[in-house]
């Protein structure tokens, strides 16, 4: 795929093509903003250039052991940003707040905003666009390839599979309601990469769902996914939200890492591929 224009949220930030962006020099003082973004530039093997990551760059793990943390990438500080002296801020649609990102434009710091969409095409863009920004073309090529072939790879497994099943993604309870994911959102690609039907679609993002919404959504798999830290829900089925969905007649529930599964990086091909090795069984995954 050809890298496409990269989208923004602000008119005042930097948009990078390609053109552009092979003219640009190389940070020496990066700060990474998004779990993908920070994913593919330690793919890239291009981390030494960074001083500074987000809380959301959870992979891989030695990235906020080993960088300064700078917070939420929707909750920013000028201050706290502008104390590392990065050259260039690498970040995603939603970050900010708009404010904090003008300030450092106004200081005279970079900012390359990328397209942070929840598709194979958007993440091969984000590839060769980081691999350019950091000059390591060459590796962004063949993580490029590799990332693309895993992909395919999961297109022809999909292919096989003559009956999808209806999942509905859980990030957890909110005030006794479930945080379901809807439509345009991370979890939506990932459940339809994996070869199944999000029950969750009626909606788009992620919200509470009623306990008559989840049941009339007639989920045939529930996916639960926690974060670092979190507590396993053991028993899901005991809910009454969950207790007369088809998933309760055959106790069908998959545990997954939100991290893993949701930050759409270079490893969103193999969640996906293991996300749908739990749904269908080890005989559904291409080899």
């Amino acid at each position: 795929m050809k890298l496409g224009a990269i989208k923004g949220a602000l008119a005042s930030l930097v948009f990078l093509n390609a053109g552009m962006l092979a003219h640009a020099e190389r940070p020496t003082r990066l700060v990474s903003l998004g779990s993908s973004n920070t994913e593919i530039i330690y793919a890239l093997e291009a981390a030494d250039a960074v001083v500074g990551v987000d809380s959301t760059s959870l992979l891989p793990p030695q990235a906020l052991a080993t960088k300064a943390n700078v917070g939420y990438l929707r909750a920013l500080s000028a201050e706290g940003l502008m104390a590392l002296r990065p050259d260039v801020v690498l970040t995603s649609a939603g970050a900010g707040p708009p404010e904090v990102l003008e300030n450092l434009r106004r200081a005279g710091i970079k900012i390359v905003n990328l397209d942070d969409v929840a598709s194979a095409e958007s993440l091969l863009h984000r590839i060769d666009a980081i691999g350019q920004l950091v000059e390591r073309e060459s590796a962004a090529q063949r993580l490029h390839a590799d990332v693309a072939q895993r992909f395919d790879s999961l297109t022809a497994s999909v292919a096989k599979i003559a009956n999808r099943k209806r999942v509905l993604l859980v990030l957890g309870m909110q005030s006794g309601r479930a945080m379901v994911a809807g439509q345009k959102t991370a979890a939506d690609a990932m459940i339809n990469l994996a070869g199944a039907v999000n029950a969750g679609s009626g909606m788009d993002g992620y919200k509470p769902m009623s306990d008559e919404a989840i049941v009339a959504a007639a989920p045939d798999v529930i996916i639960w996914v926690h974060r670092p830290g979190e507590d396993v829900v053991k028993d899901v089925f005991a809910l009454p939200a969950f207790a007369t969905t088809p998933a309760a007649a055959t106790k069908a529930i998959v545990h997954m890492d939100a991290v893993y599964l949701l930050g759409f990086g270079p490893s969103a091909p193999d969640a996906a591929k293991d996300l749908m090795r739990q749904i269908y069984g080890d005989g559904a995954v291409a080899k």
